[in-house]
C-alpha cells in the first residue's frame, strides 16, 4: 500500500474514533450561514518530546478541517466553530493524536421572557502549564497534554417588575472533564491531582435588580446556590451566598459601591490523607465604579469573600484615541475544573473572529489559566494583569504582564500527590502588521518566570522560559492563503530539570495552506 493510502486510512481512522460535539436540529438551513473550511500544515521540529534529555526531529502534518455555524435570528442567536486537528508523526507515530477543538454559544429565545443559554467548548491543554506564548497551537507531547471537554446550559426567566427593575431566575448546569492523556491515566488514577479533572456543577440563582425608581441609588440583591460533584476536592463540595450590592451614583461618572452578605463553602472533608475548606460567615464590600466614557470604565472593590478580605478591580480605558490600556486584579478560592467552566459559561464571541472574549469584550487568553499545571486541589489565588493596546491604520500591538500566587488550601492528599503552591509572572509582546493588501506579518516574543509551576516541582524551585516567534500569511486568492511561522522556545531550571529532563530547546518552523469555502 502507498504512503499516501496508509495516511488517508489513518486520518479516517482517527477522525472516527475521536468523540464529536453534539449539534441539535433547529430551524430550517436557509436561515443559518454555514462556512466550511481546512487547514493543512507541515512543521518541523526538533524536539518532538520538548525534552533535552531525549531530544528528537520530526515531521508532523496537521490536517484540520473546520466548520462554522451561526444563526442570528429573532428568536435564536447561535455562533458554533468546531475543527477537529489531526497531527500526524512521520517517524513518533505514537505522538499522533487528534485535537477535539470547538467553541461555541447558543441564546434561544422560545417564550416570551423565557431563554436557554448554551455554551461549549473543547481543546487541549498542557498538563504541566507549559505555555506557548508565541505558538498557542504548537504540538505538545503525548505525556504532557490533556483534551479538555468543558459545556454549560442554562434555562433562565427575566421579568420586568414596576416599570424598571427586574427580576432573573435561573438554573445552570456545567460539566467540565479532562480526557485521552498518557500522563493522567498512568499517573492520575494512582496520585489523583495532575491531569484528571472531572467536575459536575448545578446552580440556582434568583437576582433582582432596581430601576430608575430609587433615583441616584441603583441596588441588586442575590441569592445563589452551587452543589458540586467530581473528583477529590470536588466531591460533594457547596458553594451557597445571599446578599445585597448597591451603587449610588454621585454623578453621571462616578458610583460608590457597598454590599453585605452571608456565605457558605464547603470542600469536601477527606478521612486519612487531604486537607478541606469550610467558610462560613459574612461578606461584604466597599468600592468605586468610574465610567467617564463609553470607552472607558473601571470598577475597583475590597472586600471579605471566600473567607479571605481581598482586592478585585477591572479597569478598561482608552487613553488615548489609538491607545487603550487594561488591568485586572482579583482574590478568592478556585480549582481548576471550576475556572474553566465558569469562563466557558460566562465568554461572549467576537462577531468577526469568533473567538471568544472576556466580559469586557476583550479576548480571552486562555479558556483557563495554563500559567499552571492542572492539578486537582483548591487555591487560595490572587493575581491580576496589566498592559496597553495600540491600534493603528495597518499595525496593532499589544503589551502585557501579570503576576499570580496560588496557595493551596485543600488536597486529595493521596500518597506523594499533595498540591504545591505556585506563583508565576511573565510578560509578552505581539505585533501585527498589514504589509500589503494581500500580505501580513506578526512577531511576538514572551518571557516567564515560576516557582513551582510543574507537577513534579518543589514550591522553592524555579523555572524559567521565554518564546519568540514570526509569522506570515499572504492571501492567494478568494478565501485561499498561505501561511509560514517560526518560534523558538526555551525552558530550564526547576527541580524536576534534572531527574524528568524537563530542560528544552525547541525550534518549529510551520508552512500551511487555508481554505474558507
Amino acid at each position: 500500500m502507498s504512503p499516501s493510502r496508509r495516511l488517508g486510512r489513518r486520518v479516517a481512522r482517527l477522525a472516527l474514533l475521536a468523540p464529536l460535539p453534539f449539534i441539535g436540529s433547529g430551524p430550517a438551513l436557509a436561515d443559518w450561514t454555514i462556512r466550511p473550511r481546512i487547514e493543512v500544515d507541515e512543521t518541523y521540529t526538533d524536539n518532538v518530546f520538548d525534552n533535552d534529555f531525549i531530544k528528537r526531529s520530526d515531521w508532523i502534518t496537521t490536517i484540520a478541517p473546520g466548520l462554522n455555524i451561526r444563526d442570528d435570528g429573532a428568536k435564536a442567536r447561535v455562533n458554533f466553530d468546531y475543527q477537529p486537528t489531526a497531527r500526524i508523526y512521520a517517524q513518533e507515530s505514537s505522538q499522533t493524536n487528534v485535537e477535539q477543538r470547538f467553541s461555541g454559544t447558543a441564546l434561544v429565545n422560545p417564550l416570551d421572557g423565557f431563554f436557554v443559554d448554551a455554551r461549549a467548548y473543547g481543546s487541549q491543554r498542557s498538563i504541566t502549564g507549559d505555555r506557548r506564548l508565541t505558538n498557542d497551537n504548537a504540538p505538545l507531547s503525548n505525556n504532557d497534554r490533556t483534551q479538555i471537554y468543558s459545556y454549560s446550559i442554562s434555562p433562565f426567566f427575566r421579568a420586568r417588575l414596576s416599570g424598571t427593575a427586574n427580576i432573573e431566575a435561573r438554573y445552570r448546569f456545567t460539566q467540565t472533564i479532562s480526557a485521552d492523556s498518557t500522563f493522567n491515566s498512568s499517573l492520575g488514577s494512582t496520585i489523583g491531582n495532575f491531569g484528571s479533572i472531572d467536575s459536575r456543577q448545578q446552580t440556582l440563582s434568583l437576582i433582582g435588580t432596581s430601576g430608575s425608581e430609587l433615583g441616584r441609588l441603583e441596588a441588586r440583591g442575590y441569592a445563589y446556590a452551587a452543589q458540586i460533584a467530581g473528583q477529590g476536592v470536588l466531591n460533594n463540595a457547596e458553594r451557597d451566598r445571599i446578599g445585597t450590592e448597591g451603587e449610588y451614583h454621585v454623578s453621571h461618572s462616578v458610583g460608590l459601591i457597598a454590599g453585605v452578605g452571608y456565605e457558605k463553602v464547603r470542600y469536601a472533608q477527606f478521612t486519612g490523607f487531604g486537607t478541606s475548606v469550610n467558610v462560613k460567615g459574612a461578606t461584604w464590600l466597599a468600592g468605586i465604579h468610574l465610567t467617564p466614557t463609553e470607552d472607558s470604565s473601571a470598577r475597583i472593590t475590597y472586600g471579605r469573600r471566600d473567607g479571605i478580605n481581598g482586592l478585585n478591580a477591572d479597569v478598561t480605558w482608552q487613553l488615548l484615541p489609538r491607545t487603550r490600556v487594561f488591568a485586572t486584579w482579583s482574590e478568592g478560592l478556585t480549582t481548576s475544573a471550576e475556572q474553566i467552566g465558569q469562563n466557558v459559561a460566562s465568554f461572549q464571541r467576537d462577531d468577526l473572529t469568533g473567538d471568544p472574549l472576556d466580559a469586557a469584550s476583550r479576548p480571552l487568553f486562555a479558556i483557563d489559566d495554563n500559567n499552571f499545571a492542572l492539578q486537582n486541589a483548591v487555591y487560595r489565588a490572587r493575581g491580576g494583569r496589566i498592559g496597553a493596546s495600540w491600534t493603528g491604520d495597518r499595525m496593532s500591538a499589544t503589551l502585557s504582564a501579570y503576576i499570580e500566587r496560588r496557595t493551596v488550601a485543600a488536597t486529595t492528599g493521596a500518597p506523594f500527590g499533595n498540591a504545591n503552591n505556585q506563583n508565576s509572572k511573565g510578560v509578552s509582546f505581539l505585533a501585527t502588521r498589514q504589509l500589503s493588501e494581500l500580505e501580513s506579518g506578526n512577531f511576538n516574543i514572551g518571557y516567564r518566570v515560576g516557582t513551582g509551576t510543574d507537577s513534579f516541582s518543589l514550591s522553592g524551585n524555579t523555572e524559567r522560559d521565554w518564546n519568540v516567534g514570526v509569522g506570515y500569511s499572504r492571501i492567494l486568492g478568494e478565501g485561499f492563503s498561505a501561511v509560514a511561522q517560526y518560534s523558538y522556545y526555551n525552558r530550564s531550571g526547576g527541580f524536576s530539570s534534572g531527574f524528568f529532563g524537563r530542560n528544552s530547546s525547541t525550534n518549529t518552523i510551520t508552512v500551511g495552506l487555508r481554505k474558507q469555502f
